[in-house]
């Protein structure tokens, strides 16, 4: 009751003022006439009881009373205009600053921001108050362009194109923000944040804020409580599985949920469950997957969460190598200490699906790296074939050994002395050799070198010019331990020790281990080049959803040269860098990094619910309980002067009564419910074939769309066989879309996210044949992009809508397309507008959808070309071409209903010969 009463106000407060006039109503009231008596009498008898004393009215009864005060205070009230949930005024009469927190941990939350954000700038236009839209954590801008005065108008466009992105709010950039904000003047400061901090400490946070707020009003929107995404770490590759790192947030409760484990093509590959309660900081969630599907793993996400933070890509760094281990038969399981195999088994296994065979098996074989032991001279037919291998790709692992030391091969990475050499033997004057270090080349230059491994004989190379750059190990003595080349595609490595203790401890150190771990990252996929190549220029970047988005110009190479780790940051968001064929990917998890919530109370600053709660008007209700209490006051009235005696007059005052609750009823609302899909709206959709369009909330536009489909749907019935109906209206949270053929799809800046069930339908739609015409409709705008209107705001809210969808690759709509000749032959598809692109989705390999491409895409405004009035007169002017263009319109989409309606029909050849002579004339 008491949050009823804090989220009352009123639009005309001062009209409450009249509830002081309620006692002069008692004069009013009591007119109320005598009840008439019923008295048996005889004419004579009732002129002797006549008197002359006159008599005035009875006294009105409290019941009565009570209930025409009431009415009165109900129309003082209701014409107060009260409502629940108004939003709060703004204070100051100033410019209205707005600083939205948009980094990663508002994702999910995102919805509350901008629906708050709007409510803002609608505030501000009601008071026309210059705006001020700053995300903190936005790409580096010029500060002219990040401290820019806007209209709400603008600004509103302006919020259309902020999203949350990948990184976090950097220091330095906030203190920057927080000088410039400061030398404004008569302004008020709106902060909307998610209540926490990963980069700066909560006490620089409140520290920066304490300053904006001494040069102005702060009032801060967060929401209840601080549940964040959970961050999900590098996930390791173990024999029974994986183990991913989850780490939580500081939280109101428990967390439950399931991670998933993704293929490329998005196919589920496992679904393991993982609870957390409010107290765990993290856990290690062990993911059981067949070693088999190692390699297929893509990448990892916690369902239903839109957070790059709960998102891992997995590129082939991270990815478990397929390695070949030359197997013989020689050792029975007593003996397996003294196998070498033994040794490189076990330190392959963490990293490696192993097969084991002979080499001839092995290079047949789907593997990436071979491990061969201490083998003497090979068949000449098998070191060529050996070669072979390692030129296309494939790398050949050596060790020494006895047998190795006295053959002759060149299937080494440098050229070798026979024998080997002896450090510990009973008539040596040396002692076992410990490990030197590594070169700057070499690829296990970032593992820390133990005190404790040693060498006791080594086969030694030949000095040569080159012999240091193909070192990539020495001992003590500079003598290489492991050298390594590069041949073809491929590398060729030596250990210059054996696999087994005999030799060297080094197999039963974790060095051992790690060393080969690291060279199995060469095979076909050049590590090396990642470490040592230029910086890779951004590829495919994620924003704060983990959605991937097009636009990187942002963004800087990443720069991995001397073995540094990619740290997501704003100059390197995450996701992929590199190439196609040589790619890395960067997670927000790689980093370690804590939550830290905000004491945002200990602010100077108004603490107001980032929620908002819709606005209910009471007024026709009230309106409604001043009906019925009128109507209950006249029922009084007429029962007093005893006028329900007769049934004639009680079924006059049911008769009263019905009509005034009718009249109530319709004065409620029309948009208090919106029905939802009912069985005869889907049997108008099914009974006849429609087209329909989506509802984009904009009443401009709907109306517009609506006249342009019903036009579309009269150039049909009057052109072609189609018989179609009147075009229906979709909304997406609650309609179904499987009815329709097309669904045209209007892109406004402002639509609203789409939630989970809708995007689900959505992509069910596609997956059976249907098909979205998406228009931007603002081909007319691309002056003011440089005439690339990708970067305008339609555009950009049309790439965050379609990345949850699942789309195909989409081309320029080919010359020989269906769609240019399925009922009129034609090259361009102008409508409201002439020169914009039609892209449509590739049907290469698609089954179930007759060759239809799922999406077309455009920015011509077709649906405004289309529209007509009441009258059938056009209600949009087209440009530049007039009315030639648009019958160019109507015929695209005429072409489009046929296009959706008979599929790739029109592509049999049968029709070639038509075609060509219709083209001839």
């Amino acid at each position: 009751m008491s949050a009823f009463f804090g989220s009352l106000t009123f639009a005309y407060p001062w009209l409450l003022g009249l509830l002081a006039l309620l006692p002069a109503f008692y004069w009013l009231i009591r007119v109320t006439p005598p009840k008439p008596k019923s008295v048996t009498f005889s004419a004579v008898h009732f002129l002797l009881q006549l008197t002359n004393r006159e008599e005035s009215t009875i006294s009105t009864p409290w019941w009565l009373f009570l209930t025409r005060l009431l009415i009165a205070a109900l129309i003082i009230v209701a014409l107060a205009q009260p409502r629940l949930n108004a939003p709060d005024n703004l204070s100051g009469e100033g410019p209205l600053v707005i600083l939205i927190d948009n980094d990663w941990a508002a994702a999910p939350i995102w919805d509350q921001v901008e629906s708050r954000v709007k409510s803002l700038l609608s505030q501000a236009d009601r008071e026309d108050r210059l705006v001020y839209l700053i995300p903190l954590a936005s790409p580096a801008i010029q500060k002219e362009q990040r401290l820019r005065g806007l209209s709400p108008v603008d600004a509103l466009e302006k919020l259309g194109t902020i999203e949350p992105v990948s990184w976090h709010t950097d220091p330095a950039d906030l203190k920057a923000i927080a000088a410039e904000l400061r030398q404004l003047e008569s302004s008020s400061f709106h902060w909307i944040t998610d209540g926490s901090t990963s980069q700066i400490s909560a006490a620089d946070m409140a520290e920066t804020f304490q300053s904006i707020a001494d040069a102005g009003s702060l009032t801060i929107y967060a929401s209840d409580g601080i549940n964040l995404p959970l961050v999900m770490g590098k996930p390791r590759f173990e024999n029974t599985g994986l183990k991913v790192p989850l780490q939580n947030s500081p939280s109101t409760g428990e967390k439950t949920g399931f991670v998933l484990i993704k293929s490329a093509t998005g196919n589920i590959l496992t679904r393991t469950p993982f609870i957390l309660s409010e107290e765990d900081e993290g856990l290690d969630l062990n993911v059981k997957l067949p070693a088999s599907l190692y390699n297929e793993v893509d990448r990892l996400e916690i369902q239903g969460v839109r957070s790059v933070a709960s998102q891992y890509l997995i590129d082939a760094r991270s990815k478990r190598r397929s390695a070949g281990l030359v197997f013989e038969e020689q050792s029975n399981p007593p003996q397996a200490l003294l196998s070498e195999s033994h040794y490189i088994e076990k330190a392959l296994l963490p990293f490696y699906t192993l097969q084991k065979g002979s080499l001839q098996t092995l290079m047949k074989a789907d593997v990436s790296v071979i491990f061969l032991g201490d083998v003497g001279t090979l068949d000449p037919d098998v070191e060529s074939a050996l070669r072979r291998w390692i030129d296309a790709g494939g790398t050949l692992v050596r060790f020494s050994g006895p047998k190795f030391a006295n053959a002759s091969t060149e299937l080494t990475p440098t050229r070798l002395r026979t024998g080997n050499r002896n450090l510990d033997g009973s008539i040596s004057w040396t002692k076992p050799a410990a490990l030197g270090g590594f070169p700057e080349n070499s690829p296990f230059a970032n593992l820390r070198l133990p005190n404790d491994v040693t060498v006791k004989k080594q086969v030694l190379a030949i000095p040569s010019v080159d012999l240091s750059d193909k070192t990539w190990a020495v001992l003590n003595d500079g003598t290489p331990l492991v050298t390594g080349d590069a041949w073809g595609e491929g590398h060729i490595v030596l250990f210059h020790t054996s696999a087994t203790p005999s030799w060297s401890n080094l197999s039963l150190s974790g060095l051992f281990v790690e060393m080969l771990r690291d060279i199995g990252q060469l095979s076909r996929n050049h590590n090396q080049e990642f470490k040592a190549a230029a910086p890779l220029p951004p590829l495919n970047l994620r924003n704060g959803f983990g959605d991937f988005t097009q636009f990187k110009q942002q963004a800087e190479p990443l720069d991995l040269s001397g073995g540094a780790n990619g740290i997501v940051s704003r100059q390197n968001p995450a996701g992929f860098y590199g190439t196609p064929d040589l790619k890395i990917a960067l997670n927000l998890g790689d980093a370690n990094f804590t939550y830290e919530p905000l004491a945002l109370r200990k602010l100077p600053a108004t603490l107001i619910p980032l929620a908002i709660n819709v606005e209910i008007n009471l007024q026709p209700n009230l309106l409604v309980a001043l009906i019925l209490l009128i109507l209950f006051d006249l029922c009084l009235v007429l029962y007093l002067q005893g006028l329900f005696s007769d049934l004639k007059q009680k079924s006059l005052s049911l008769i009263i009564f019905a009509g005034a609750l009718a009249a109530s009823i319709s004065l409620l609302p029309a948009d208090a419910a919106q029905a939802e899909e009912s069985l005869e709206r889907i049997m108008e959709a099914t009974l006849d074939t429609r087209l329909a369009f989506v509802i984009t909330g904009d009443n401009n536009v709907d109306q517009l769309t609506a006249a342009g489909m019903g036009g579309l749907s009269l150039i049909l019935n009057r052109r072609t066989s189609i018989e179609t109906g009147t075009p229906m209206a979709i909304d997406l949270e609650k309609n179904e879309l499987l009815f329709y053929p097309f669904v045209y799809w209007p892109i406004t800046t402002d639509f609203p996210n789409l939630s989970t069930e809708a995007v689900r339908k959505i992509n069910q739609y596609l997956k059976e044949g249907g098909t979205l015409l998406f228009d931007t409709r603002n081909q007319n705008k691309a002056g003011l992009y440089g005439g690339n209107i990708a970067q305008s705001p339609e555009n950009i809210r049309l790439q965050q809508i379609v990345s949850r969808l699942h789309i195909p690759q989409l081309e320029t709509v080919p010359v020989d397309h269906v769609l240019t000749r399925s009922f009129y032959l034609m090259q361009s598809f102008p409508g409201r507008y002439e020169a914009g692109n039609v892209w449509l989705s590739t049907t290469d390999g698609s089954s179930g959808n007759d060759g239809v491409s799922s999406v077309v895409i455009g920015s011509n405004d077709w649906a405004a070309a289309w529209a007509l009035d009441g009258s059938g007169r056009p209600l949009v002017s087209v440009t530049p071409g007039g009315e030639r263009q648009r019958e160019q319109a109507r015929r695209f989409g005429v072409n489009m209903a046929m296009y959706t309606l008979t599929g790739s029909y029109k592509a049999d050849q049968v029709h070639i010969p038509a075609i060509l002579d219709r083209l001839s004339q």
